[in-house]
């Protein structure tokens, strides 16, 4: 590997445990002050993930960010505070519990809320 693809792994590495220690925090802090019956700790994380995401990339683009940045922040970072795998995992033991209605908010809410969050950090970051 070339010098350059060392460094930006290595920045992804750290902005990864960055981003999966700060999820684990929001996670066990919603979990303490709400209870666990529903996964909202995930919802957070999740919609909260999908908004930085948009006002960072819409504040970052028109900078032009370095790869290493734009990688660390949008893959590292991000890609460790978000996560699909728990928010899956959350609606399977859902249906296992018999809990169709949560289920059924985690999985749509989840995705509209996202992407909601997703359009109004866009335009946020876009200063409209």
């Amino acid at each position: 590997m070339r010098p350059m693809s060392i460094l930006l792994l290595a920045a992804v590495a750290i902005a990864g445990a960055f981003g999966a220690v700060a999820r684990a925090l929001v996670v066990t802090a919603t979990q303490h002050v709400v209870g666990d019956a529903f996964p909202l700790g995930t919802v957070l994380v999740n919609v909260l993930g999908c908004f930085l995401f948009g006002v960072l990339y819409a504040v970052g683009e028109p900078r032009a960010w370095s790869p290493m940045t734009t990688a660390a922040v949008f893959t590292g970072f991000l890609g460790g505070f978000t996560t699909f795998s728990s928010f899956a995992n959350d609606c399977v033991l859902l249906l296992q519990k018999d809990h169709f209605g949560a289920f059924c908010l985690d999985l749509v809410g989840q995705n509209v809320a996202g992407m909601l969050a997703l359009y109004a950090g866009l335009r946020l970051g876009q200063g409209r």
